[in-house]
């Protein structure tokens, strides 16, 4: 069965906010700000010290569903493999950051 990924808001007092899963599975209420329509998250420092904890959480569903799984199934691998996929980028695009002179 494939996941979807599911994007929750909402707005409290003229704030905004989206449900972001962390590395325990938890889904966690994050404050956005906008600026003239552009959402940036308000507390990048959150992931100052980098994202090995969401990488460390893919890779054991990842394993858990290929090695502990007596027939995987595809969709939920390439599921998985898009989920570390995208945090082992963010953890890329963070080490290079001061390299590349951003």
């Amino acid at each position: 069965m494939k996941k979807q990924d599911t994007v929750y808001s909402k707005e409290e007092d003229g704030k905004f906010f989206l449900k972001e899963l962390q590395s325990n599975g938890n889904l966690e209420w994050i404050e956005i700000q906008t600026n003239n329509g552009n959402k940036n998250i308000k507390n990048m420092s959150k992931y100052e010290n980098g994202y090995m904890g969401k990488i460390q959480y893919w890779t054991g569903k990842l394993n858990d569903e290929v090695f502990n799984t007596k027939k995987p199934e595809l969709d939920e691998v390439m599921y998985l493999h898009e989920k570390l996929r995208h945090f082992l980028q963010k953890q890329w695009d963070l080490d290079n950051l001061d390299k590349e002179g951003f």
